[in-house]
């Protein structure tokens, strides 16, 4: 029984210690975030981005639009 309590602390201080580790970072890019006000929903404009048109699939079957004339 002793073994088991001294190793369930064993893992209890190493998950601490991955909490740590992952929290510090996190919280860090959190705050970054804040400052530069992309911690709330908004439209983004990206700089430098270049846009391609998609590329049109050929094997496909396109959809044909028909013009239906209204009956006078």
């Amino acid at each position: 029984m002793q073994t088991r309590i001294a190793q369930s602390c064993a893992e209890v201080e190493h998950a601490r210690r991955m909490f740590r580790a992952v929290l510090a970072p996190w919280a860090s890019d959190l705050m970054s975030l804040r400052h530069r006000r992309l911690d709330l929903p908004s439209r983004r404009y990206a700089v430098g981005l270049v846009l391609r048109p998609a590329t049109i699939d050929h094997t496909t079957p396109q959809a044909t639009t028909q013009t239906h004339k209204k009956a006078a």
